[in-house]
């Protein structure tokens, strides 16, 4: 599930322009079906949300171009929207006070905050990640889970982090002494911001444009993948390839009702914990 971060703290971000969205409505039977089709696809320009007072599930994707958006109209209908940056651009405040991530982590959004952290809490690794829209920093529900199962993964010495969108958890793994930290996204302009991410903690965390579906054999010890459900289903095999035996999967961006399809397609490894939080399911798994 990826998050694109403002640019520059300290300082009023540049509000972003107008952008085509192609949105469509659907039940949640059929948005689960259609995003565990497309999801991988779409990687972090797709975005799906539930509401409380409505019972269709909205997905919209962010494809780039008047002519994707019109393909994707003509093929699977919905709506073509130009929306102002007042409407789908939505600044989170900087965070008065840091996140705490057990006793080894703490998630901070300013500069300044990062420099007065680090000289108070020498016990926890800090990571700066600016507030932005969407997410990224730390304050959705499964970015949290994944840090948290981070937090209580380590010691390990490399990590990959899968569909990495702003970097956090790359980053996070960096922080707390990974030496071998790699991360990959599907979107030109998450890799951009991890990689600016990456630059703004000083860490090494070599970052890639890379599809789910290029992933190939690895060895790491642990594999983080921050996604949708569906992408995790298809893409289960090459994901549980790149850990090594007696490694570790963190997974996230589930919701409840899709953890066991899930841990199924990851037959062979063991679930060592299941956690939720605001309707999003995060699983830590054995291989």
């Amino acid at each position: 599930m990826s998050e694109k971060c403002g640019r520059g703290a300290g300082r009023a971000p540049r509000l972003p322009g107008p952008v085509l969205v192609w949105r469509k409505w659907f039940a949640p039977l059929a948005a689960e079906v259609w995003t565990a089709a497309w999801g991988a696809r779409f990687g972090s320009r797709m975005i799906v949300t539930e509401e409380a007072h409505r019972s269709a599930v909205r997905v919209d994707v962010y494809p780039g171009g008047r002519g994707a958006a019109e393909r994707l109209k003509s093929r699977f209908g919905g709506r073509v929207l130009r929306l102002g940056a007042d409407v789908w651009w939505r600044p989170q405040e900087p965070r008065a006070m840091p996140l705490r991530i057990g006793r080894k982590l703490l998630v901070v959004a300013t500069a300044a905050q990062a420099a007065s952290w680090a000289r108070r809490d020498r016990g926890r690794a800090v990571v700066w990640v600016p507030a932005g829209p969407a997410f990224g920093t730390g304050q959705h529900a499964t970015t949290r889970m994944c840090l948290r199962a981070l937090a209580e993964a380590w010691p390990f010495r490399s990590m990959l982090d899968a569909g990495c969108g702003s970097g956090i958890l790359a980053i996070a793994s960096a922080k707390l002494g990974a030496e071998g930290v790699e991360a990959f996204d599907s979107d030109a302009s998450a890799v951009r911001e991890a990689r600016e991410n990456i630059r703004r903690n000083g860490v090494r965390v070599a970052v890639r444009r890379m599809d789910l579906a290029a992933l190939g054999r690895g060895c790491f010890d642990v594999v983080a993948a921050n996604i949708l459900s569906g992408p995790l289903v298809s893409h289960a095999r090459a994901l549980r390839g790149a850990v090594r035996p007696g490694g570790r999967l963190i997974l996230s961006g589930i919701r409840p009702n899709q953890s066991a399809e899930v841990i199924r397609a990851f037959a062979g490894c063991r679930l060592l914990a299941r956690r939720g939080s605001e309707g999003w399911v995060c699983l830590v798994l054995g291989r």
